[in-house]
């Protein structure tokens, strides 16, 4: 009887030591994964901090003082290869340019970049230009050609484009972006176009209610 109950003694002491040992090693781990994941919520804290810092320098804008270019309008700048900007805008005539080294001082160029149409016709006012680079060289234009002066309702807004190999001396290229047929009510304005890895290009434009279009050629 003894031998019997010493050997469940010990038994039970055991079992005790084992249980013991499983709580002791399960806190330990736990532990570590706390502290693992304050090291974590610290690098993160950090890591949005600094962004939150990155961001506030990058994105601080101050106005330049004086005129880049008078009577112009809803002007589009193009660094060209040579390191000079071009900004083409709307003025008196149509779509014209000037020309800068710096970016800041610009000198008008001569002649017009695109001309506007017959009264009555969907140029018969052309403005808004945007300018990109194709791969092969050519520069493109994509501009508002509108029908007469006034706001959605009023007036026709389309997209059209024209082609340079030089920047200056524009061939059009066509309607674009047929905003009669499009769904866009007849006002499809203001274009932004960008060149996408691809190749291919994506215009944003302005439409007479509140959503924006995005078609890709």
């Amino acid at each position: 009887m003894l031998r019997k109950f010493e050997h469940k003694h010990r038994f039970c002491v055991f079992f005790i030591l084992a249980l013991l040992g499983i709580v002791l090693v399960s806190g330990c781990i736990k532990q570590g994964v706390n502290q693992e994941h304050l090291r974590i919520d610290q690098r993160f804290g950090e890591e949005q901090s600094e962004s939150r810092t990155s961001s506030e320098l990058e994105f601080e804008l101050k106005q330049d003082s004086g005129i880049r270019v008078a009577d112009a309008g809803v002007p589009a700048i193009h660094k060209l290869e040579n390191g000079r900007y071009r900004m083409y805008y709307h003025g008196p005539g149509g779509i014209l340019s000037a020309i800068s080294a710096n970016g800041l001082n610009f000198e008008k160029e001569s002649g017009i970049r695109i001309s506007p149409g017959m009264p009555g016709s969907s140029e018969s006012m052309v403005s808004d230009p945007t300018v990109i680079t194709m791969p092969d060289g050519r520069i493109m234009m994509y501009y508002k050609g509108a029908d007469r002066p006034g706001g959605p309702g009023k007036a026709v807004h389309k997209i059209f484009s024209a082609t340079s190999s030089n920047g200056l001396e524009f061939e059009k290229g066509g309607l674009r972006i047929d905003s009669e047929t499009t769904g866009d009510r007849g006002w499809a304005s203001v274009p932004e176009a960008v060149r996408l890895p691809d190749g291919r290009v994506r215009i944003y434009y302005a439409v007479s209610y509140t959503h924006l279009t995005l078609p890709t050629n």
